[in-house]
């Protein structure tokens, strides 16, 4: 059974002592408190790829036939100011659609109308969050389309440091005990204990989508647990599962044994 093709993790953590490793950095900590827009969950910067996808679904609707035709005439550059927000279903609310423009504001949001689910940010349970920037196009004469303004930041969040301790350590299973990347051998272990312990029972559960929350605490027992799922049958095979969790590696601050909770959204595939 080959594990990516079984199960599509991803890991938003938040800890109790908040902390990650040295080579973390401000941009981590950034991309951790920002909702994943669909194609940008491996990207450098969530963020920015978040920004650049919704302006990419405006751009192309204003750029086509019949709204160039409404808007075409404007020559200045022009700032879509955005405020969103992502329920905890997936689906996106429009808060705020400014660009001192009638035409465009209509345009735009009809156009967010047809935004894809977005996986939200997830700390100890599903939360919605607001996200606010601006979309910045100018009508390029030459091609007579609008295209993108780019503006960049002067900060390179990736220079900056993760605005919490560096002496930490995960929680870890007992194969990843002499492995320094205890982050990466966590997420490995734990989808890798999940699918295993589950099973053929996965093909039951295909493109369901569920959260994991679990504490573990100071002696690497799982203290807390809770499963947020659509499915009770679901929900009543983890709960079985989780009584036979394997006890782990407490996690570490500054050499001293620490509780930590992870949040977990799992859809199997």
């Amino acid at each position: 059974m080959k594990l990516k093709n079984n199960i599509q993790i991803l890991l938003l953590l938040l800890f109790c002592l908040s902390a990650f490793s040295q080579k973390k950095t401000y941009l981590d900590f950034m991309n951790e408190r920002t909702v994943t827009f669909p194609g940008c969950e491996n990207a450098r910067d969530k963020s920015e790829c978040y920004r650049r996808s919704v302006g990419e679904i405006i751009l192309k609707d204003l750029n086509t036939v019949s709204n160039f035709k409404k808007i075409g005439s404007i020559q200045e550059v022009i700032e879509i100011q955005l405020l969103l927000r992502t329920e905890i279903s997936g689906e996106t609310t429009v808060l705020k659609v400014d660009s001192k423009h009638k035409e465009i504001d209509t345009i735009v949001i009809e156009t967010l109308k047809k935004l894809p689910q977005i996986t939200p940010i997830v700390y100890l349970e599903p939360k919605s969050s607001s996200f606010g920037f601006y979309v910045v196009v100018k009508k390029n004469n030459k091609t007579g389309r609008f295209e993108w303004v780019e503006r960049k930041s002067k900060t390179d969040l990736s220079k900056e440091p993760y605005p919490v301790p560096n002496d930490f350590k995960h929680a870890a299973f007992k194969n990843c005990d002499t492995i320094k990347n205890d982050y990466d051998c966590f997420v490995h272990s734990f989808t890798e204990w999940l699918v295993i312990n589950l099973g053929d029972k996965i093909d039951t559960f295909k493109k369901e989508r569920f959260y994991i929350q679990i504490t573990i605490d100071e002696k690497g027992n799982l203290e807390k647990k809770k499963f947020t799922c659509n499915s009770e049958t679901l929900k009543n095979e983890l709960e079985k599962l989780f009584e036979k969790f394997p006890k782990l590696i407490p996690a570490e601050m500054k050499g001293k044994k620490t509780k930590i909770s992870y949040s977990i959204p799992v859809t199997f595939q």
